[in-house]
């Protein structure tokens, strides 16, 4: 009964957030998936988008058509962060705070001036609600994107030593070397086990290798249904083929 008083509470939300004759309403397969205001044809105010099924998915604040003002993203429903855009990009300097599907704080990351860059970790909790990152520094173990398994170490605020990340099955996806929050040493990409391949363990799918950040070389293989490597292709940091062995 919770659930459903929820769901309609949330429901009432969706449908009451265009606040003129503006309001402009996009459907899929005759489900509304977007909705929200438009001055002279360009998205103002608060837009909410959501999946095929009606559920929402991300609640953005528009000017001029452009992302800006405090941005809400869930997942199955339920929050899962919550930031402020500037222009179409999230705002430097501004902090990011993600949530556990209960509501419980995940982890808070400030954004730096330098795009693209990771910001800095400040603090992370793990499902328990124990702190595991303080001040920048710590290990981290969580649910921090699209249901996938992040686990390394945090060094003032940065990614530093062997992190691993596994898909909501827990399969391991790949592994990656970081120094001060960039990729630096080997990596490698696996197979995911649901493909259709004869055999158990994890297949390396490509792997090779980082200098500070800087691609160096990458290595790609090809395997047979059994899961015996058949083919190696070798391309350099800037993907030109240098080498291709077959077995």
């Amino acid at each position: 009964m919770k659930k459903k008083f929820i769901l309609i509470i949330l429901m009432i939300s969706i449908f009451s957030i265009c606040s003129s004759q503006n309001c402009t309403i996009i459907k899929y397969n005759g489900q509304i998936i977007l909705k929200g205001d438009t001055v002279s044809g360009k998205k103002e105010g608060i837009w909410i988008e959501t999946d095929s099924l009606g559920v929402i998915q991300n609640k953005s604040t528009y000017t001029n058509d452009k992302k800006h003002g405090l941005s809400i993203s869930y997942i199955n429903g339920k929050k899962y962060s919550k930031t402020n855009w500037c222009n179409n990009w999230p705002c430097d300097n501004d902090t990011l705070f993600t949530f556990y599907p209960d509501g419980s704080s995940l982890f808070v990351l400030f954004r730096d001036t330098i795009q693209g860059s990771g910001g800095f970790m400040l603090k992370h909790w793990n499902e328990k609600g124990k702190l595991k990152v303080i001040d920048g520094n710590g290990n981290f173990k969580g649910i921090p994107v699209n249901n996938s398994y992040w686990e390394g170490e945090y060094i003032n605020g940065k990614r530093d030593g062997c992190w691993k990340f596994w898909n909501i099955n827990r399969q391991l996806i790949s592994i990656h070397n970081y120094s001060n929050g960039v990729q630096h040493g080997y990596f490698s990409w696996f197979k995911s086990n649901l493909e259709n391949i004869k055999t158990t363990g994890a297949l390396i799918r490509n792997d090779g290798y980082y200098e500070f950040g800087k691609l160096i070389t990458t290595h790609f293989y090809e395997y047979n249904e059994e899961g015996i490597l058949q083919k190696e292709s070798i391309y350099d940091g800037g993907g030109n083929l240098i080498e291709t062995k077959t077995y």
